[in-house]
């Protein structure tokens, strides 16, 4: 595909404004929730494919309510919901082993219930007893959005949060807390309220519940807490701190959860059936086998909690569709116990990035070639990739990834629409402008070039040829107007043709003569030699036409000039007329080549620079060094006769024995060269250029000149 660059769009005020206006797309999109989903669904990727499962705390233990407990409890004539004993019994067990906490995720909002020759209330004490004894037991209440749930409500102690944002949220209005015997005793109460994502996963969860003024902790925080010296917090740009430590939260006030790996029984926690410990505690109460050593619970943190699917405390999370509630609270003390965090970039960089990428790609497709934009745009979307897993595997630095994407496709895709609008009215223009000047399918290979064009000034090297009809003036005289114009389209007809069909382009008709093109506006390495191409594929032609011919006289009498050099190329001209032409002292010589073929009656005249570059493979004979007119410097000339596969021992013999004169005469020895100029021309070769050289070295034997250099000075055009 052609890269054609608008100037409409490619100015400093339009690439400001698409910026400007993409940059402000994206960033609506990034605050747009569909658009977030997409991205939490990347965030579960990398949680799931890049797990820190050795950072996970090995001292905290899980117990499972799960249906094999359910099912021991019910074989022991107890059922669902469990007398309090029940947890005062593994309570005192934990506590005898030297547990280090225990967090209940069970809530305890009302008052046991008489069970046959269960006294309810004194089920109640045991727990509280144990509770008390213990020291170190947390218990779990829950936020309430309508007060009408509440059917109890107990004190519990709010903690300290400075610099809380006016506009943090208030979404509950109520507690419903452990029952105050329990509450009072307890070294903490935190909630346990989860709310998910809109797809229904469990990423995120507040630290901090404002309720009617005060502010209460999430069940993991004061767990944490608890075991600081100072329990006060301070809110301060993104961060809950304490004296040791900050806590990231997301733009919402929310704390992103650091999953370690797979969840459930079978992840990264160390998990026990309730009716393991149950067992164990009744063992050691009796001085029976234990299932479990009393060893395995020193210093450990346990947290219990159903897992039970009828008990209803199973969520989805990133890691895990069904994820045990209390798993989420074993994360997040993980999280605050080792400082794993997940830090979060804020929006403020985000837009950064945002808008750079745009620029770049706004740029890239502005000032590149099309292959090149694509080439960068990849190295964009893969370093963009290596910085996101790089900055995700050992930072554990979250920067989105899906917005980053949409970025740069969007862009990319607005990038190809501008210019394949502006491209398309250029393609127009250009079918326009060269199909007077080049082959119709050249025409469709220039604008669906994957060259960098433009109609604007540009210096190329290039190959220049002129042609003119020798003696036209007085030929035409005799001629009708109306025929001679016939015979002279007709003329420029077959002309035209061999320049096209050689990849030529004609630049302009002067009169009798024509200017054309070779290298430009299609680049081609080949140029000088298309040129020649032509001149001999012209000559050919003319010397197949019978001389009785109108049409044979224009032909058989053209001469050509070649010539090679950089060319300034583009549309010239004023804003009612303008033309895609060259201009530039290599055009100049070629036209001052042309004419010089008048002096030595040749066909075809071609300079230094295009001999270089054909030499291999065309037959040409030097035939002077002169400087033509309106040039200071000198120039060598040549005279193209045929192609290599043409050339003969006549011709062969005819240039080295012209040359030798040459040599001869720029030496000065004009006698010595006279000598075999004439023998050329009088032999059966008459050659005119040797002739003309004979005479010249003639006058320069009767008028010696001074200061000798070879080069003769042209004096006419």
């Amino acid at each position: 595909m052609i890269k054609m660059k608008s100037v409409n769009f490619k100015s400093p005020v339009s690439i400001l404004i698409i910026w400007l206006i993409i940059s402000l797309l994206m960033i609506l999109f990034y605050k747009v929730s569909i658009f977030q989903q997409v991205e939490n669904t990347s965030l579960d990727f990398r949680f799931k494919n890049f797990t820190i499962e050795e950072k996970a705390d090995t001292n905290i233990v899980l117990v499972a309510i799960d249906d094999q407990s359910l099912e021991f409890a019910n074989q022991n004539g107890t059922f669902w919901p469990w007398p309090r004993e029940f947890y005062a019994l593994i309570t005192n067990y934990l506590t005898q082993c030297g547990a280090k906490q225990i967090i209940f995720d069970i809530q305890f909002n009302e008052a046991d219930y008489n069970r046959g020759d269960l006294d309810s209330q004194q089920s109640d004490l045991s727990f509280a007893q144990s509770i008390q004894n213990n020291r170190k037991v947390i218990l779990s209440a829950q936020a309430l959005g309508d007060t009408r749930e509440i059917k109890k409500v107990n004190h519990i102690k709010e903690i300290k949060v400075g610099n809380l944002p006016n506009d943090y949220p208030t979404p509950y209005k109520a507690l419903s807390l452990p029952i105050e015997l329990f509450s009072k005793k307890a070294l903490g109460v935190g909630l346990i309220n989860v709310i998910p994502d809109t797809d229904g996963v469990v990423r995120k969860v507040p630290l901090i519940t404002q309720i009617n003024g005060k502010y209460y902790p999430q069940i993991s925080l004061i767990a944490w807490l608890s075991r600081q010296d100072n329990r006060d917090l301070i809110y301060e740009q993104g961060y809950l701190r304490t004296i040791k430590e900050q806590i990231p939260l997301l733009s919402d006030y929310n704390y992103l959860i650091n999953w370690y790996g797979k969840g459930d029984v079978n992840g990264v926690f160390n998990y026990i059936p309730f009716s393991a410990l149950a067992q164990s505690a009744v063992a050691n109460k009796y001085q029976t086998q234990a299932t479990i050593e009393t060893s395995f619970f020193k210093d450990k943190t346990i947290i219990i909690g159903a897992t039970a699917p009828g008990l209803l405390d199973l969520k989805t999370t990133p890691v895990s569709k069904i994820t045990p509630g209390m798993e989420i609270w074993a994360t997040i003390l993980s999280n605050l116990t080792n400082s794993d965090f997940v830090q979060v970039v804020s929006d403020f960089f985000i837009i950064l990035i945002i808008m750079i990428l745009v620029l770049l790609i706004i740029l890239s497709f502005n000032y590149q070639r099309t292959l090149y934009a694509h080439l960068e745009l990849g190295i964009i979307i893969l370093i963009m990739h290596l910085v996101i897993y790089f900055l995700w595997i050992h930072k554990r630095i979250y920067l989105p990834w899906f917005i980053f994407i949409l970025t740069i496709l969007t862009t990319y895709i607005i990038m190809l629409l501008i210019n394949y609008l502006s491209v398309g009215r250029e393609k127009l223009e250009l079918k326009r402008i060269f199909s007077r000047y080049i082959h119709p399918d050249l025409v469709d290979i220039l604008i669906n070039s994957s060259a960098d064009f433009e109609l604007g000034g540009k210096e190329v090297e290039a190959s220049v040829l002129f042609s003119d009809i020798y003696d036209f003036t007085n030929y035409s005289e005799n001629m009708e107007p109306k025929n001679l114009v016939t015979e002279l389209n007709n003329y420029f007809e077959k002309f035209t043709e061999i320049i096209l069909s050689n990849h030529g382009m004609l630049d302009k008709f002067t009169g009798d003569g024509l200017m054309a093109l070779f290298g430009s506006p299609l680049v081609r390495i080949d140029h000088a030699n298309l040129a020649c191409k032509v001149a001999l594929e012209h000559k050919r032609f003319s010397d197949s036409l019978a001389d009785d011919d109108v049409n044979s006289h224009f032909n058989k009498k053209t001469r050509i000039g070649i010539n090679t050099g950089t060319i300034v190329i583009g549309n010239i001209g004023s804003s009612q007329r303008t033309d895609y032409t060259a201009i530039g002292d290599a055009v100049n010589l070629s036209a001052r080549l042309e004419g010089v073929n008048k002096l030595f009656k040749t066909s075809i005249i071609i300079g230094q620079t295009t001999w270089e570059q054909v030499k291999e493979n065309y037959t040409c004979r030097e035939l002077d060094q002169l400087k033509v007119k309106g040039k200071e410097e000198a120039t060598r000339i040549y005279e193209l006769i045929c192609s290599k596969e043409e050339s003969n021992e006549r011709i062969t013999f005819l240039i080295n024995n012209y040359e030798k004169a040459l040599r001869l005469y720029q030496k000065g020895h004009f006698p010595e060269a006279e000598v075999i100029f004439n023998s050329l021309f009088t032999c059966d070769y008459q050659d005119y250029p040797s002739f003309l050289m004979a005479e010249r070295c003639s006058f320069l034997i009767k008028n010696p000149p001074e200061n000798w250099d070879g080069i003769f000075t042209l004096t006419v055009k």
